[in-house]
Formats: structure tokens, C-alpha cells, sequence
């Protein structure tokens, strides 16, 4: 009977189980294809590098996307970001491109939405459902926006981090830097498009700070592992690492490059290299040159390459690229570290690949990043301007020895395993009387008492 009993219970598990998974297969089948509309409103190409591979994501689902990226060279050329903010704002005026979107009849609009410009377009346009998403951390002042509180007494601020927070005094400058950055971000996008948006749209259109809190979820490009413990809403989804892509070790860079290995030295994609001063290249050019068996990566602007190429041949185990495959070299078992700028898509591939990182922050959030892979364990952070100071060269070289010796020490304990040699001896050795040195102490005053 009890062996009947179980032949019935797994009879029943099995048609279950058949019938769960047609019951998928059939809503699979029958899901209904959406219209999407990606709007990337930045010129910097991680960011549309981000937003494009969420359309990407989408488009591999089954769905339909449309993305809208805006591409105006004369904004690359000595445009403020007031001017920018300006320039994004008319796009709003762009009515023949508006009334052939709203034909469209989009399900969901997903837009970054550091100002105001993408939340107008999707209500204007008639987009079902709002979602925004971001390509950085979630920065305090965005947090604002949905209500969610950003405390100074443990969480640093975005642009001017203080890494320790235990002390009074690092609180205080950490309020203070809160306050600063609430004075001077609290509606400023809003005041600088709402004339503009208004003037086009009618003066009954919809507050913006309302449709911006309207955004039924907000993605960010990170991770509640790499980033400081704070308050948050559960229409938060993170989702970094979207970017990381599959890339196999197959870089014929790193798989001639002598034993100990290579290190991958960038700026990301918005800085330009040809500012560099002479000096800091130099200093780092220098400081490579002490470790002459690491070879390193560096990327470099095409016209930075063509002006030094004769001072780069004089160091060989230096390697200037224009253009670089970044997750597969990161990927390469032989890269030793990465020196980078600490962009968020660098920060979270280096996890991904478990590359340490050496941090050289330039502005915005990368000395946020920096601080959270110091503070986690994962990276070094160097203060970009010492690399133009006098003790440059050493500064650079002696954090890329403490990089070099973590993974010299961790290959060199992985390969002999029982390293029983450097241990203490401790308790299982010897007794505490010995430990303590008490028969020593005890002999001493027994030949003292002798004597005397």
C-alpha cells in the first residue's frame, strides 16, 4: 500500500510538472510582442552604450524598440552643460518627429532622465508606461526625486565622497558636501527647461518633477554588493553588469606577454588623452618602466598615439591602443589589475573578471566608484593630481607594487598549498607555561633565591 501511495504522488508530480510547462511554453507563445521606445539622451558612450544594450536585451525578448539618440556635432565643441541641457530641451520642438512618435502608440518609454526632457517627450507622445534609467550609481540628488532619503551620517556623498564617515569631523564635511550639492542640483534642470517645455507644450502641462516621479521602476547600472549600504525604494531594480559581455580570453595582446602578466591602463571613452601634460605622461611612462617584465595596456586617443609614437618605442613593455576590447582583456587570466578612471561599467566588468583595481577618479561619480573599491577591498585609489607633483613617478609605481605582490602572494599560496612554514606556534606547540615564558621566569627566581 505505501509503495502504491508513493507511485500515485509521483504519477501526480509528473503531470504537474507537464502541465506547468505547457502552461509556460503556451504563455511564451501567446505574450504579447510590446512597442518600446529607448531614448539615450547623452553624448557619452557608456551611457548610450548602456541603454542600447537594455534595447538590445528587449529586442532579444521578442519585443519591438525604436531607440532615439541624439546626435548634433556642435555639441562636442566647447558647449557648457548649461548649453547642453538647452540643446536636449529642444528637442521637445521637433514636432514633426513628436506627431510621427505618438503614431506609434508605444507601450513603455524608457529614458535617462538626469533632466526633464525624456519624461515631457513620453507624456507628451502618449507613452503607456514610464520606466527611467540610469547608467551611474543612484546619485543622491535623482534620489530625491522619488522621495527616497539620502542620510550624511553614513552615506557618502556622490561627488565629493568621504570614504570614513566614523569620525565627527568626516560627518560634518560630509554634510555639508550633502547640503552644498542640494542647494545647487534642487530643480536646477527643471528651472533651466521648464520655460522651454512650457512654451511648447502649454502652460497646463504637467508638473515635471511629478512626471519624472511617475517612472514606474528606475534601473541603475550597479550592484547592492559594489556600492554603500543606503535607504532605497523597491521600484529600484539594479541591474548592473548588463553591459558585461561573454567575451572570451582570445586577446593575442595579453598571450605574449612575459610571466608576470599585464596590466590595463584607461580613461574611458569621454576623456582626451591629448591634454595630458608632458610631465604626468612622462611620470607614468617612468613609473611603467620599473616593472619591466608587466607589460601594459593603455589606451589612447588616435591623435595622442600619432604625437608620441617615437616616445613610446623607447618603452617595450608599453602598448598604446586606440581602441581596446575591454571585457576580454579584463577576461585574459594574465591581466594583474586594471588602472582606470573608475567610469561605472569599468568598475562593475572588474568585478565581474575579479581584476583589483588602481583608481585615478576625473570627475562626476568616478571618485564614488574609487571610494567604494577602497572601502570593499577591491582597489587602491591615487589622487590624479600627485601624478603631476614631484613624487609622481614613485606614487604610481609603489601602488602598482601592492597590486603585483596581493597576486603574487595569492598564486604563490594557490601553487604550494600548506604553507605551514610562516605559521606561529601556538597552542598545539607548546603549553602555555612555555608560551608565557612562566618555567623561565620561574627558573630565574629559584636561582635568584639560591643566590641570595
Amino acid at each position: 500500500m505505501p509503495i502504491f501511495r508513493l507511485l500515485l504522488i509521483i504519477l501526480f508530480l509528473l503531470i504537474s510538472t507537464f502541465a506547468s510547462q505547457q502552461n509556460f511554453n503556451n504563455s511564451k507563445q501567446t505574450k504579447r510582442q510590446l512597442k518600446i521606445l529607448v531614448y539615450s539622451p547623452t553624448l557619452s558612450w557608456s551611457h548610450a552604450q548602456f541603454l542600447g544594450k537594455i534595447a538590445d536585451t528587449l529586442v532579444d525578448a521578442g519585443h519591438e524598440v525604436d531607440v532615439g539618440y541624439i546626435v548634433d556635432p556642435c555639441l562636442l565643441i566647447d558647449n557648457p552643460a548649461y548649453d547642453l541641457l538647452i540643446e536636449r530641451g529642444k528637442t521637445i520642438k521637433e514636432r514633426k518627429l513628436l506627431q510621427k512618435l505618438e503614431k506609434e502608440h508605444f507601450d513603455v518609454g524608457i529614458g535617462e532622465n538626469y533632466d526633464h526632457c525624456a519624461a515631457a517627450i513620453f507624456h507628451k507622445i502618449g507613452v503607456r508606461v514610464q520606466v527611467t534609467a540610469y547608467a551611474v550609481q543612484l546619485l543622491h540628488w535623482i534620489a530625491r526625486k522619488y522621495d527616497i532619503p539620502t542620510f550624511a551620517s553614513y552615506v557618502p556623498n556622490n561627488f565629493a565622497p568621504t570614504l570614513r564617515l566614523e569620525s565627527f569631523s568626516n560627518r560634518l564635511i560630509n554634510f555639508y558636501n550633502e547640503f552644498y550639492e542640494w542647494i545647487w542640483m534642487h530643480d536646477h534642470f527643471k528651472r533651466l527647461q521648464d520655460p522651454i517645455i512650457r512654451a511648447e507644450f502649454g502652460e497646463d502641462f504637467p508638473d515635471l518633477n511629478e512626471l519624472l516621479k511617475k517612472s514606474s521602476l528606475v534601473f541603475v547600472n550597479t550592484n547592492p554588493f559594489i556600492d554603500f549600504p543606503r535607504p532605497i525604494s523597491n521600484k529600484i531594480v539594479y541591474i548592473g553588469g548588463l553591459v558585461q559581455e561573454s567575451a572570451p580570453p582570445d586577446s593575442k595582446i595579453l598571450d605574449k606577454v612575459a610571466k608576470e602578466g599585464a596590466i590595463l591602463f584607461s580613461f574611458g571613452s569621454i576623456t582626451d588623452t591629448t591634454k595630458i601634460s608632458n610631465y604626468m605622461r612622462n611620470s607614468i611612462l617612468n613609473a611603467f618602466k620599473r616593472f619591466p617584465n608587466v607589460h601594459f595596456i593603455w589606451k589612447l586617443d588616435k591623435e595622442t598615439i600619432k604625437n608620441q609614437s617615437e616616445l613610446f618605442k623607447s618603452f617595450t613593455n608599453v602598448h598604446a591602443f586606440e581602441w581596446i576590447r575591454q571585457t576580454a582583456i579584463l577576461a585574459h587570466p594574465n591581466l594583474r589589475a586594471f588602472i582606470s578612471h573608475c567610469g561605472q561599467n569599468s568598475l562593475t566588468e572588474s568585478v565581474i573578471a575579479g581584476v583589483p583595481v588602481i583608481g585615478l577618479p576625473l570627475f562626476a561619480d568616478q571618485f564614488y566608484n574609487a571610494d567604494v573599491a577602497q572601502k570593499l577591498g577591491f582597489g587602491l585609489q591615487i589622487d590624479v593630481n600627485d601624478l603631476n607633483g614631484p613624487n609622481s613617478e614613485s606614487i604610481l609605481a609603489e601602488t602598482i607594487e601592492k597590486v603585483e605582490r596581493l597576486v603574487k602572494w595569492v598564486e604563490f599560496a594557490a601553487e604550494f598549498s600548506d604553507l605551514s612554514e610562516l605559521d606561529l606556534p601556538g597552542a598545539k606547540e607548546m603549553n602555555w607555561v612555555v608560551y608565557y615564558s612562566i618555567d623561565h621566569g620561574t627558573k630565574f627566581q629559584i636561582i635568584v633565591k639560591d643566590v641570595t
